[in-house]
């Protein structure tokens, strides 16, 4: 849009120089109204010069060169009034564009923004849940290894135990503190 328009603003300010010079004479002077007259009887319902200037951008390449020059001779039959008002309208349109733009920008800023904001904060969360999960299975590590360990305990004990059973019932060695061994026959035993 901005070359566009520069370049009808350009246009814009020629044709004034040439409209001014034509106003100098009186012939020319009813040249131009006669013009003017019959362009309008042409164009009866001439859009807006916005609203031409976008249909110039979203033309494809062969008609903008056909579109231009209507422009163009649009422009040129204008009065330097009409003129200086499209003009005023080409810079209000174009200084809104710009700051549309630059809404839209902003906002595409801040969404982008939150998005980080929400990629960082679902990091961080993910951070904390092996976390948990770290704390998790060093717990259930531990909490196994105890289990082990008690059963392996249990699994002794009971082995021992089954030992000192199996020797009860008939002869049970024992040792005395001096390492001899000592046999005991019977429930009472004889030393």
């Amino acid at each position: 849009m901005t070359k566009l328009a520069l370049s009808l603003i350009a246009t814009g300010a020629l044709t004034l120089a040439m409209a001014a010079t034509a106003q100098s004479t009186p012939a020319a002077n009813s040249n131009a109204q006669t013009n003017k007259t019959q362009v309008q009887r042409q164009t009866p319902a001439t859009p807006s010069l916005p609203a031409q200037i976008k249909k110039i951008q979203n033309a494809p390449a062969q008609q903008r060169v056909e579109l231009m020059n209507q422009l163009k001779e649009r422009i040129a039959t204008m009065s330097p009034d009409e003129r200086r008002e499209a003009m005023q309208q080409l810079h209000t349109q174009m200084r809104n564009e710009a700051a549309n733009e630059h809404a839209q920008d902003q906002k595409m800023m801040e969404k982008v923004e939150e998005m980080l904001t929400e990629v960082q904060e679902h990091k961080e969360q993910m951070q904390e849940h092996a976390q948990e999960m770290q704390q998790n299975v060093h717990g259930e590590m531990e909490r196994n290894e105890h289990m082990n360990q008690r059963e392996a305990g249990e699994q002794y004990r009971e082995q021992m135990q089954g030992h000192v059973e199996n020797l009860i019932p008939g002869r049970m060695e024992t040792s005395n503190p001096q390492g001899n061994f000592n046999k005991m026959e019977g429930p009472m035993g004889r030393h």
